[in-house]
């Protein structure tokens, strides 16, 4: 094959790739179309089998020496774009984390006062009638804790020979009640609290079934090695479906379709940081909140599982807060809530 017959046939793509090349290079900073980035990856895998075959043919030629400096320049590209990808994330984490964290605190307050209330008043109920956990939490349920408590295997239900499969379960189904609690946000907030309100319900309603019988401590220390972690993040995940709500019921000065993209995206981004939170609780729920731990060993990880939340959300909450009062004239971030 000749190289201008070569050159014929494929020149088309070597000149799309420069051009581009220039869209992507002027447009690094800002958002790039889709289709841009499609046609840009398109060709260069084009032009990189182009530059193997033409070295093949026509070695040490003008041609191949053009063609090896353009695919250096996407090339180039390609490894900027992976470096502002990276430095995107860092940023996420450095700042805009912090932001979401500390701008959603009265509504995680919020959020946590309707928990714990539902739970008092489950945990009350149970207490003053037995039957209620029965029409809160189910009849198979408590018949199931109750034989375990009298067989004296009382968390047996935490037991399993799937470990496994167990743990992967648990944290599916927590990220799924996380955000189905988000996503209720959109009825108003009342989706929300109604999630919020009946897990409470259940939870204090458990708590006091074994209460009854004497173990009130063991079960909050046994539950609260996963607990913590899933707790917290359920909280979370009402805070982000409040906000949600908050864009229906109070938008401020934005229309509710502006309130609900800028809240919700608010909303969402911090529902996903919580998933390696609820990971990391299904793994200490499938693999060692069965292993009845002694009292102090309990008291460790739920330690533990605290000091990890607070290195991992409130560090860097009170970091950026540090970093910008200490910087005369910056303008500071607005991260209080309008309620």
């Amino acid at each position: 094959m000749r190289s201008i017959d070569f050159i014929k046939n494929r020149q088309t793509t070597w000149l799309s790739l420069e051009k581009n090349t220039r869209q992507l290079q002027n447009r690094i900073s800002r958002a790039v179309n889709e289709s841009t980035l499609i046609s840009f990856m398109n060709n260069y895998r084009k032009t990189i089998a182009d530059l193997s075959l033409a070295q093949s043919l026509f070695p040490g030629s003008q041609l191949v020496h053009e063609l090896n400096v353009l695919v250096i320049k996407a090339m180039s590209l390609i490894n900027s774009n992976q470096r502002s990808d990276l430095q995107r994330i860092s940023g996420f984490f450095r700042e805009r984390l912090p932001q979401l964290v500390l701008g959603m605190r009265t509504l995680f307050l919020v959020s946590c006062t309707i928990f714990t209330l539902a739970a008092f008043a489950g945990y009350g109920l149970t207490m003053l009638n037995s039957f209620t956990a029965n029409a809160i939490v189910g009849d198979e349920y408590i018949y199931k804790t109750l034989v375990n408590i009298d067989s004296g295997k009382p968390f047996a239900v935490y037991e399993s020979r799937f470990k496994y499969a167990m743990s992967s379960f648990i944290m599916a189904n927590n990220i799924k009640v996380a955000f189905l609690a988000f996503a209720f946000g959109a009825l108003y907030g009342v989706g929300t609290m109604v999630i919020l309100f009946s897990n409470g319900l259940m939870l204090g309603s458990i708590a006091a079934v074994f209460a009854r019988k004497g173990l009130l401590f063991d079960f909050t220390t046994t539950v609260l090695i996963h607990g913590t972690l899933e707790l917290f993040a359920v909280m979370v995940a009402g805070a982000a479906g409040l906000r949600l709500g908050q864009a229906l019921f109070r938008p401020g000065e934005l229309k509710r379709g502006e309130a609900m993209y800028q809240f919700g995206r608010e909303a969402f981004q911090i529902c996903c940081v919580m998933i390696p939170v609820f990971v990391v609780a299904g793994i200490l729920e499938g693999f060692v909140t069965h292993l009845g731990l002694p009292r102090w060993s309990r008291l460790m990880v739920i330690a533990g599982s605290i000091l990890l939340l607070v290195l991992y959300l409130w560090v860097p909450a009170v970091l950026y807060l540090v970093r910008h009062r200490d910087s005369p004239g910056e303008e500071q971030p607005e991260v209080r809530m309008k309620l």
